[in-house]
């Protein structure tokens, strides 16, 4: 859904005067939706990261999720707010 960044050593460029890498956003792979609630008129839903303990999910908005395709196949089981 989100790639981590995989870089080796000899990828990261070390040069300080370059700035642009400030505005970049790190991005993760979901691994599963395991629930979706509606706050304040939003639906969010809980996601567990690939890679990440099961106590590290976090609820995070759709546009924060970049393929909805995990998201549509957690809604079409059922699963709703």
């Amino acid at each position: 859904m989100i790639n981590h960044n995989n870089l080796n050593d000899d990828d990261v460029d070390d040069d300080d005067d370059d700035d642009d890498d400030e505005d970049e956003e790190d991005t993760y792979v979901v691994e599963t939706v395991l629930d979706s609630k509606i706050e304040n008129g939003q639906r969010f839903f809980k996601i567990k990261w690939l890679g990440y303990a099961l106590e590290e999910s976090t609820w995070e908005p759709m546009e924060h999720i970049l393929d909805h395709s995990l998201v549509d196949k957690f809604l079409n089981k059922g699963n709703t707010a």
